[in-house]
């Protein structure tokens, strides 16, 4: 029995249809509950005189179940961390069964993008594992609820993260400081995106493309801008790789050859363009004069120094 008794001042409550309370029940055991108001319950106006309200006292049949068994512990051979990101479109879930006598249990399941999808009772199966396969990318969720005895327990949510695109196609970019004036180096630019699993990271190399292959080129981790050093007079060419979370490359390739570099320096900094032809010219200039001038002096053969006598000369 629940006893309530209540009133709100300064005019009362305005409405035809209304909630007051809230009551919980805990339930002990499964069996019928009767929820019923007493006849001496009563609605009082509030104007002053606490004039009765006509109602009607209904009563309610319950019946009182057991608690629905939680739901089936869930796994992934193929997908195993629920929150990284895989190559692999072919999701494989399993599952354990809950409780202690799962003798003809059966399961409900489904995948979907929804997280809190319930799945169809209409196709069970006796099976504990489901394969998905050639799903397409993006976040997946596998939904199992088990039956036991004619109940269904709750249902048990698994995510799969699936990606097998790599990420946007894109080209590394050369940017020219002042400093690659005299250096002979450059600066690399490089950015894509990813539609799923975003970009994990970039990794960069740098190699002769004339010589003869060998070994494969060593990369290495990087951030743009990445700087580019000794291009030299030849063609040098930077392979950069975008690797997203799932795994997958993406491969960006700039060639940056060595007289276009110089050449582009001149058109894109011409103050810069025209002190590195001044400094170019005059070294040039003094390699030729010392060449020309001063190292044929260093090869003369002085001879050792003779005095003659002119008076001596003529009276002979």
């Amino acid at each position: 029995t629940i006893t309530f008794t209540g009133g709100v001042p300064e005019g009362g409550i305005n409405t035809s249809n209304g909630l007051v309370s809230t009551i919980v029940f805990r339930v002990k055991q499964p069996g019928s509950a009767t929820l019923k108001f007493d006849d001496s319950s009563s609605i009082l106006k509030a104007d002053g005189s606490g004039t009765k309200v006509p109602i009607t006292l209904g009563r309610a049949v319950y019946t009182l179940g057991q608690k629905p068994p939680d739901g089936p512990q869930v796994f992934s051979v193929t997908h195993p961390d629920q929150s990284a990101w895989y190559q692999n479109n072919n999701v494989i879930i399993g599952w354990e069964p809950q409780g202690v006598n799962i003798s003809g249990a059966e399961y409900a399941y489904s995948l979907s993008h929804s997280p809190t999808e319930i799945p169809d009772a209409t196709h069970l199966t006796t099976e504990t594992t489901a394969n998905f396969p050639n799903v397409e990318d993006g976040i997946w969720y596998a939904h199992i609820r088990q039956k036991q005895k004619g109940i269904f327990g709750e249902t048990t949510n698994y995510r799969a993260n699936v990606d097998t695109t790599p990420p946007a196609q894109f080209k590394p970019t050369l940017t020219l400081l002042s400093t690659t004036v005299i250096s002979g180096g450059a600066m690399i630019n490089f950015f894509t995106t990813d539609s799923f699993s975003g970009i994990n990271h970039y990794e960069i190399a740098s190699f002769d493309p004339s010589k003869e292959a060998g070994d494969a080129p060593i990369f290495v981790e990087a951030t743009s801008p990445y700087r580019i050093s000794d291009i030299g007079t030849g063609t040098l060419r930077v392979v950069v790789h975008a690797i997203d979370n799932a795994g997958n490359t993406q491969e960006g390739v700039v060639d940056v050859s060595g007289a276009n570099f110089y050449l582009t320096i001149v058109k894109n900094n011409y103050p810069l363009g025209i002190l590195a032809l001044i400094i170019a010219g005059l070294a040039y200039g003094a390699a030729r004069y010392r060449y020309q001038y001063i190292r044929p002096v260093r090869n003369i053969a002085i001879a050792p120094a003779v005095w003659k006598d002119e008076e001596k000369d003529k009276k002979d």
